[in-house]
């Protein structure tokens, strides 16, 4: 709860009957900050994040800035084969993740508010196949840090 208010909505649980879950903050959860937020995602941002970049975006407590997310949003049992797993194992998905306004998190991602980054045909790969990134120079943060100033000159 440290980003917010407590009874926030933070997810949503669905099954495929469509029966699920909602899943809040405590009444006594504890908002440790009320300051300006911004939230850097991308493609590899996934699952947890995912519903914490959703529950942020959702409650209108951050501004995402990035690249569409990559859409991990599925909730599994897994059931050992053989005896002590020694036959493998089999994944069923049991049920999906939603924002707590109802968006589908798995195979779709989600959208920042805005659309930053580097392009990757000029960005600097520094004669190997890792991208290298100066974080004074990336887009995203340089971006993030003109939100903010903006928050501060309000």
């Amino acid at each position: 709860g440290m980003w917010l208010k407590p009874q926030s909505v933070v997810l949503h649980t669905v099954t495929q009957d469509g029966s699920g879950q909602t899943i809040r903050l405590g009444e006594n959860a504890n908002q440790l900050a009320d300051d300006p937020l911004v939230v850097l995602v991308n493609e590899n941002s996934a699952s947890a994040s995912e519903i914490l970049a959703g529950a942020l975006q959702d409650n209108r407590r951050a501004q995402l800035l990035g690249s569409q997310t990559f859409g991990k949003g599925k909730i599994q049992s897994v059931f050992e084969l053989g005896q002590g797993g020694s036959g493998g194992a089999l994944f069923v998905t049991v049920a999906k993740y939603q924002t707590p306004s109802h968006r589908n998190i798995d195979s779709v991602g989600i959208a920042p508010d805005k659309m930053c980054g580097y392009d990757v045909q000029s960005a600097s790969f520094a004669g190997t196949d890792v991208f290298t990134a100066d974080i004074q120079t990336d887009p995203c943060v340089v971006e993030a840090e003109r939100v903010l100033g903006d928050f501060s000159q309000a």
